[in-house]
């Protein structure tokens, strides 16, 4: 047992402070100790000592380590007594520490080889991180505003272990709209990872993940990404395999009919994988738009010339639906948009793939004439081709609050100067390899709550598990 002084110690205050560092070294777990209770048991001569938390100062755990501090505290003699440290959860389940010798009263180590109800208080800690959450969402909601949870790249299967991970992330998200603060759940595409050449595998993981949402008493909307039709090890042939493709048809039946509830399709395809639903309440139309909408196009061998993993764009049918169904007819002039898609709509300060979205342009100039009340007309040409004329001066200017979307895996917001609305992205919510991440803490997690204003069009998107909040002005 490491033994030294403390620093900016006078010896004459050594009597009355003890420090002490646990390390756990088998399961280093981090651990809030916020809500926990912490006593410190103390054998001397047959008897029992018992310092509980009102006298113990407490550091949260990093990596491992937590360090306690006993002040204020009029002990004389601890000295080589056997002592005990417990640390007691809301459910009195025990995280109890081998029993150690106070040799010293500066710079105790402890080292904990097994970690008992790692479970429930890992619960704890979430629970305690959901509720704060809950509260900022509380102190910043109005009448004017509107709050959704919104979950990105997920890639929930087998591929790398995550599936697990992201099981317990999307319970974290029930458990936040269980407080009733959600207006709807987005999940932001690439729910899983598309790398089965058996496309079985990603399916059922679909309907689990399906599974678990179905719990929500709020609206759930699913966005489509370029993972999600099993494309990831199909696109090395230039045309890939049909059958390898998990079909719009399975997609919608897995993902979007079992939450099916007042949404408006294409009038002209009611299993399109992009919709839009009003809240009536609120005054605002939420646009949800499907930025791996490739053509099918069949080659003479049964393969298909596009895929999720070489089509990044927006079909022309949905660009045309976007404009006529989606935007003009929404004649109320008090409502506003909030439009939400895997991608943004340009690559340039938004996306850094290298290559804008098919059909990208369009949908930005459709936005913008709705946005200021005026025309747009443009043509694009290929398989994805077709020409648009956008008149929304009948129903003057009208409020973008927000496009947010996924795919780059990082945090961004960018308000382009030749638009006019802020793009929010949000970092995947599976833990990719980041170091600072750590599984069995809350900065595994990564999803955000968004609170827009459509009055003031500020927005707070704060954070659940790692990264910080953002104000948007």
């Amino acid at each position: 047992m490491k033994i030294q002084k403390a620093p900016n110690e006078s010896k004459n205050n050594f009597e009355n402070k003890y420090i002490f560092n646990i390390i756990l070294s088998k399961n280093k777990i981090p651990i809030n100790l916020t809500g926990l209770t912490i006593s410190l048991l103390i054998l001397k001569l047959g008897s029992e000592i018992v310092i509980d938390s009102a006298h113990i100062v407490i550091t949260d755990a990093i990596h491992g380590k937590i360090t306690i501090t006993l002040s204020d505290l009029n002990i004389l003699s601890i000295g080589n007594c056997k002592t005990q440290i417990l640390l007691i959860n809301n459910k009195n389940k025990k995280i109890k520490f081998p029993e150690f010798t106070i040799n010293s009263i500066i710079n105790n180590t402890i080292k904990q080889k097994d970690v008992i109800s790692q479970v429930d208080v890992s619960h704890h800690c979430e629970h305690n991180h959901i509720k704060n959450v809950q509260r900022k969402v509380v102190d910043t909601s109005t009448n004017n505003t509107i709050q959704f949870a919104f979950v990105t790249d997920l890639h929930a299967d087998d591929y790398k272990n995550y599936y697990d991970q992201i099981v317990k992330h999307l319970n974290a998200v029930i458990n936040i709209e269980s407080y009733g603060i959600l207006d709807f759940i987005a999940i932001g595409g690439d729910i899983h990872s598309g790398v089965y050449k058996n496309k079985g595998n990603p399916k059922s993981k679909l309907s689990e993940i399906a599974k678990i949402l179905r719990v929500s008493k709020t609206p759930v909307f699913v966005l489509h990404g370029n993972h999600d039709d099993n494309s990831y090890t199909v696109v090395s042939p230039k045309n890939p395999v049909l059958s390898n493709l998990i079909t719009k048809k399975e997609w919608f039946n897995r993902m979007i009919k079992p939450f099916m509830n007042g949404e408006i399709h294409d009038s002209k395809d009611n299993m399109s994988l992009y919709y839009y639903k009003d809240f009536y309440d609120k005054k605002i139309r939420v646009i949800c738009l499907d930025s791996t909408d490739y053509p099918i196009i069949k080659n003479k061998d049964n393969t298909v010339k596009w895929c999720g993993q070489n089509f990044y764009g927006f079909g022309s049918r949905q660009v045309l639906w976007l404009q006529s169904e989606a935007l003009n007819t929404l004649d109320k002039n008090d409502w506003s948009v909030i439009i939400l898609s895997h991608m943004a709509t340009r690559d340039k300060d938004l996306m850094y793939n290298g290559s804008n979205p098919y059909n990208g342009t369009l949908v930005e100039g459709v936005l913008k004439s709705f946005m200021n009340g005026d025309e747009f007309s443009a043509t694009t040409s290929g398989d994805y081709g077709l020409s648009v004329n956008a008149n929304f001066k009948s129903q003057g200017p009208r409020k973008i609050l927000c496009y947010v979307y996924g795919h780059t895996h990082t945090d961004n917001i960018n308000k382009p100067v030749d638009l006019g609305w802020n793009f929010i992205n949000t970092a995947s919510c599976y833990s990719s390899g980041i170091k600072e991440r750590t599984l069995g803490t809350n900065k595994e997690d990564l999803w955000d709550v968004i609170v827009a204003d459509k009055i003031t069009g500020v927005i707070d998107c704060f954070r659940y598990g790692y990264g910080v909040d953002r104000h948007i002005l």
